[in-house]
């Protein structure tokens, strides 16, 4: 019966701790727009970065000079997809680029993913999978367990680079995190944590009660 019991309380608590760990699309528009001084490059400061209907607005300081820049984004099946620049093939560079990998690269961090060469999407990483897309093969998408990418070659023959995180990944972003000043709080942590955590009480309180009674009952 205490095997019985265990197993039950297991297929309850599942589906809960998975629900409360899976972020949702307000979690991230909260997150990111904590984002405030994050230095990402040597000359480079962002100052802060406003989620808007269909784009972020990125503010930052660049060479000590102000600078806004913008980077269109769109939620679709769970994931967030954010575009990056192109891949020019006449000029063999990138551009326009660095500030979604900025946005890629500060998720990333401070996800749990852990670091791995080969699925760090950083220039370098785009500019070798750009030399192995054949001529047949017009596009290029690696998804993976949190972060994913795609290369897609436009009519101008130029590679367009969208930047993907999956709501629902393995390695997400801690939910009730913001980022202030270049540190991490934690902030209260709402309504949705106070049910989950009373639902669990009330599940292990039943379960516990049900064991109690048994054992009174099995010693009479």
């Amino acid at each position: 019966m205490k095997k019985i019991l265990l197993l039950i309380i297991c297929i309850f608590l599942l589906p809960i701790t998975v629900f409360a760990r899976t972020a949702t699309k307000e979690d991230l528009i909260l997150i990111i727009d904590s984002f405030e001084n994050i230095q990402v490059d040597d000359n480079i400061r962002i100052l802060s970065m406003n989620v808007e209907k269909n784009q972020i607005e990125v503010t930052l300081l660049e060479n000590d000079l102000p600078e806004i820049r913008y980077i269109p984004y769109s939620f679709e099946n769970n994931a967030f997809s954010f575009q990056g620049g192109e891949y020019n093939k006449k000029t063999k560079e990138l551009k326009d680029n660095q500030y979604a990998f900025y946005l890629y690269s500060i998720l990333e961090s401070k996800s749990t993913a852990s670091y791995e060469e080969e699925n760090y999407y950083n220039p370098s990483l785009i500019l070798k999978r750009v030399g192995e897309l054949k001529e047949k093969k017009k596009t290029y998408q690696n998804w993976g367990k949190t972060f994913g990418l795609t290369l897609e070659e436009k009519e101008n023959q130029n590679i367009s680079i969208t930047y993907h995180y999956y709501l629902d990944g393995n390695d997400i972003i801690g939910l009730n995190s913001t980022y202030k000043n270049g540190e991490f709080t934690n902030p209260e942590t709402g309504y949705f944590s106070t049910y989950v955590t009373v639902t669990l009480l009330l599940i292990i309180g039943v379960a516990g009660y049900t064991v109690w009674n048994k054992d009174n009952k099995g010693n009479n």
